[in-house]
């Protein structure tokens, strides 16, 4: 039994000794390699005061604040680095495997690892937060990085011709999202670079769909979802605007003079409709239908519901204007009046009672929710409104438009004192205790008031309409509703 176990254990470790042989080379090539690496290869970034990186390259070159490229020589703790003439000598010692101290004849440099602040994506995404807030005045919430290439964006994703060819098309580049408070999400296009001291920093710019997005929106004041773009020239697209409704605005960009939505029959609905709901506030127009006069494309008829189940006939001359207009008769008057001040006043109004006047518009007294007494304008369908010029009406309407831009605060009461047949001065108080003096204009569609005094900031408040001081412009140009900035 000890004879045959003796044979046993014999047999076995012939074995093991011919494996063990045939893999000690390849055990000496990897302890070979190991001893051979290079600690110092890669980016370090400076944690002293004077900042800076340095890059230590497999080929002995190293890179000094991004810009500088000298050799250097290693041998156990001693570093050489070498520049024409000049050689600069250190000790170095490597901390934790991530920070490095180089110390010479009269300075001590410490260093940490660039991998170790975070993955590229992650360290970019951080610095452009920070870039944002001190270039654009904003807080950004979140700024969030994905790793794409060129090829996968090339045709879906439009940004300028000078970023465009300086990306490397095998190299790193970033499509981003950045979310702002109270503002819509921006996309942002990005590709590494370096600053003077050889720091990472991100080169970046807002894509032309963010921008046509956000432009679309601010414009109509309809939440656009999502920008389609192709380009049809140098600095022409065609594009496409889909809202969250999943209804289509079919529009041109001209990176020189803004966007134009195109004249076909779905995006004259969608820009009219969403004309109407600006004017006369958010759900309240049920459903838009237009068409082209046979004879005459450029001049569509048709009718907008209202929520209410009015429905009020509108025209749009396009070779005039591309603002939409609707009769200005009694009933029409009557029909979107409540519309309008509801949503001017941010409260619910009903119309007591309506007269025409002999320039053909229309005296409308109204009940205004919270608001004791009855609030009298003067009122034209296309053109907007403004106050009969009586002290205690101005009192009252000035009284809703303040709390309307109020925010967490509502004024209570506004006192006028009549300076002239035009002019007046007040007091407005407001449910915090605090009290503004203010100044008032009436002179018929001339009305503003305007906050006064030492630090009061500016308040202006005009009720000429935005669409028709925006239509005295457009008529000069013929050029859309919107240029670019």
């Amino acid at each position: 039994m000890t004879y045959l176990w003796a044979r046993f254990l014999d047999k076995n470790f012939c074995i093991m000794k011919k494996y063990f042989y045939s893999l000690l080379p390849l055990f000496l090539l990897f302890l070979a390699a190991c001893n051979s690496q290079n600690v110092l290869h890669g980016t370090w970034v400076g944690i002293d005061d004077k900042g800076g990186t340095i890059e230590f390259l497999p080929d002995n070159k190293v890179i000094v604040d991004g810009v500088s490229n000298r050799e250097y020589e290693l041998s156990g703790k001693d570093l050489l680095i070498k520049w024409l003439s000049f050689t600069e000598e250190y000790k170095i010692e490597i901390l934790s495997k991530d920070t490095l101290v180089m110390t010479g004849f009269d300075v001590r440099r410490k260093f940490i690892r660039e991998s170790v602040l975070g993955t590229k994506t992650e360290r970019l995404a951080m610095i452009l937060k920070e870039e944002i807030r001190k270039i654009k005045k904003l807080s950004p919430t979140s700024v969030v990085l994905r790793e794409v290439k060129l090829a996968e964006i090339e045709d879906t994703i439009h940004f300028s011709e000078s970023m465009r060819n300086k990306i490397d098309k095998e190299g790193a580049l970033y499509l981003g999202e950045v979310i702002v408070p109270k503002s819509p999400s921006a996309q942002v296009i990005v590709r590494e670079g370096r600053t003077k001291g050889g720091l990472l920093a991100p080169i970046w710019e807002e894509t032309y769909e963010s921008i046509l997005k956000n432009m679309i929106t601010e414009s109509i004041k309809k939440q656009c979802k999502t920008i389609k773009l192709k380009a049809i020239g140098a600095a022409i697209y065609d594009g496409a605007a889909i809202f969250e409704d999943n209804k289509v605005l079919n529009f041109t960009y001209d990176k020189k003079s803004g966007w134009l939505p195109k004249k076909d029959q779905p995006s004259i609905e969608v820009f009219t409709e969403a004309y109407f709901l600006n004017r006369f506030g958010t759900h309240t127009v049920k459903r838009v239908r237009m068409t082209p006069k046979p004879d005459n494309i450029l001049f569509y008829e048709g009718e907008v519901e209202f929520s209410g189940g009015e429905k009020v006939v509108v025209v749009m001359d396009l070779a005039k204007s591309w603002l939409p207009t609707v009769p200005n008769d009694l009933a029409t008057a009557q029909a979107v009046a409540s519309y309008r001040f509801t949503n001017d006043f941010a409260r619910t109004s009903k119309v007591l009672n309506i007269k025409q006047m002999p320039a053909g518009d229309y005296q409308v007294e109204l009940q205004v929710d919270r608001i004791d007494r009855p609030i009298k304008v003067i009122f034209d369908a296309n053109q907007g409104w403004y106050p009969v010029n009586e002290p205690q009406n101005l009192s009252e309407i000035i009284k809703c438009q303040m709390s309307k831009s109020a925010n967490t605060v509502f004024v209570e009461k506004v006192d006028l004192i009549r300076k002239s047949e035009k002019e007046y001065i007040g007091v407005a108080y407001y449910s915090s205790k605090d009290r503004k003096d203010i100044k008032v204009i009436c002179d018929k569609q001339k009305f503003s008031w305007e906050i006064i005094g030492q630090n009061a900031q500016s308040n202006l408040k005009s009720q000429v309409p935005p669409e028709l001081l925006k239509q005295l412009e457009m008529d000069k140009q013929t050029r859309g509703p919107r240029k670019a900035n």
